[in-house]
């Protein structure tokens, strides 16, 4: 399951692969118990392996192409295509906004000022792509790396690659507020919480919050650091009646 959405009171659920490719990139509906309905893939280019990302902006549910496993993402073995968005127009239909970039990866999405935001995977250059309504804007590339996240928060657009993280001035132009912080080098959540920017970490398991000018640790989830090699990754932070829960690997943990 590669994301979680709820969209009109309902819950959606996507998928990263599947045996048949035809089977893959596809978006269901829970329906209750053990049941759900099917929504339909995202075109139907047998290249398009996963739905790497999905959110409900302005009242419609968008959904970006990908190839979940990274190795063949890269080519390697396997020719992924290009990465496009696509909006649900209800039943089993999606109606395809287009390629975004050069990259085979929309990793992330975000709404913010009234428009549909993605950053893509290293690929295509790491780049940011604002959606108009009509076209795909290019915001610009931080450093070229996999642009993981991208949240907003009290008005100002975040976005992280993997091992630094960035403020949106507009245009194609980011500021750099962290490189490496705590000695992490991937960032694979954002949250907001209690006013501040959250951020999960890779591979000490760091749950770090930002302080306007740096970031606090506020500790470390997974396998506690000496029992083994570096390998926790904080994937998901979600908050729930009011607190905040972090979903972890290798051991599949989940924390508050």
């Amino acid at each position: 399951v590669s994301a979680l959405v709820a969209f009109g009171g309902e819950l959606y659920g996507s998928i990263a692969d599947a045996d048949d490719p035809m089977d893959a990139a596809r978006v269901f509906r829970w329906a209750g118990g053990t049941d759900r309905e099917d929504c339909g893939r995202l075109g139907s280019n047998p290249r398009h392996l996963s739905v790497q990302s999905m959110i409900a902006h302005d009242g419609r549910l968008y959904a970006g192409t990908g190839v979940w496993d990274w190795v063949r993402a890269s080519g390697d073995g396997f020719d992924p295509a290009l990465s496009h968005v696509f909006v649900y127009e209800g039943g089993r239909e999606w109606r395809d906004l287009g390629q975004v970039g050069a990259s085979v990866r929309v990793l992330t999405m975000a709404s913010f000022d009234g428009d549909l935001y993605v950053g893509l995977d290293r690929v295509g250059g790491g780049s940011c792509f604002r959606y108009d309504g009509q076209d795909w804007i290019d915001c610009g590339a931080p450093h070229g790396d996999n642009f993981e996240n991208l949240l907003p928060v009290d008005g100002i657009l975040y976005g992280a690659t993997h091992r630094n993280h960035y403020r949106y001035e507009g245009d194609q132009t980011w500021t750099c507020l962290s490189r490496e912080p705590h000695g992490i080098t991937q960032t694979h959540a954002f949250q907001t919480h209690q006013g501040k920017l959250w951020a999960g970490t890779w591979p000490q398991g760091y749950v770090l919050r930002w302080e306007g000018e740096e970031w606090t640790n506020t500790g470390r989830l997974g396998i506690p650091e000496g029992e083994h090699q570096e390998i926790n990754e904080i994937n998901n932070l979600i908050v729930y009646n009011g607190k905040l829960y972090a979903g972890v690997i290798p051991k599949a943990q989940v924390w508050r």
